[in-house]
């Protein structure tokens, strides 16, 4: 009777290290996934606003039209460039601010009243997703702003600030994603140029703009 009850603990010891295993796994798999996520983009097009990726707060998809001019939503414009942007209903227009000037975007007539002149847009005022979308690309001369696109980014800054670029001191690679593991896409060789766009995973890495018009990841 006695080997038997041994017998018993040592498949019940074994069941049970199976189980912990088992779940150790299951946990491991979890942090992965959330990792990988938290380096995911929002939407395919990549947003950089002096120097700050804000794609990822951006509330509405940001949209390229085909001849490549960059849409924001009205209520984002609100947000990063334009606290006191709004739509006037009775006149069909947005109105817009920028220091002590305002001006007003006629949507019937597709025109910007700047001052006392008035100047036609090329791309129109859209209207989907319950708001209102403005070619941000087209008229940043309304918030004296410069502006650099690509396939799958947009980088805007404020013509006071500007973009970096940096020359690489020591060999390194150029990856995907802010982290060891992730592929390496080149490899930079010393005096590379790149432009810096911001400091990433507590300035250990640092998102670039390539030569060829996209945004990696390299060490800081």
């Amino acid at each position: 009777m006695k080997k038997k009850k041994k017998k018993r603990y040592k498949v019940n010891k074994r069941k049970l290290l199976s189980r912990l295993f088992f779940l150790i796994i299951v946990i491991a798999l979890i942090i992965i996934l959330l990792n990988s996520g938290s380096d995911k983009k929002k939407y395919d097009i990549s947003v950089i606003v002096n120097n700050v990726d804000v794609t990822n707060s951006l509330k509405k998809n940001p949209y390229f039209n085909k001849d490549g001019v960059l849409y924001l939503s009205l209520e984002d414009i609100k947000e990063i460039f334009d606290e006191n942007i709004y739509y006037e209903e009775e006149s069909n227009k947005i109105i817009t601010t920028y220091a002590t000037r305002t001006s007003a975007i006629d949507i019937g007539n597709n025109t910007v009243e700047l001052t006392s002149s008035v100047t036609p847009l090329s791309a129109s005022i859209l209207e989907f997703n319950n708001d209102y979308y403005i070619p941000i690309t087209e008229t940043t001369y309304l918030y004296n702003l410069e502006a650099k696109t690509g396939e799958d980014y947009a980088i805007i800054s404020s013509l006071h600030k500007g973009l970096s670029t940096t020359k690489v001191t020591k060999k390194d690679n150029l990856k995907e994603e802010a982290k060891g593991t992730s592929s390496t896409i080149k490899k930079l060789e010393e005096g590379e140029e790149l432009t810096y766009i911001e400091s990433v995973k507590d300035g250990e890495w640092a998102e670039v703009l390539t030569n060829d018009g996209k945004i990696r990841i390299c060490k800081n």
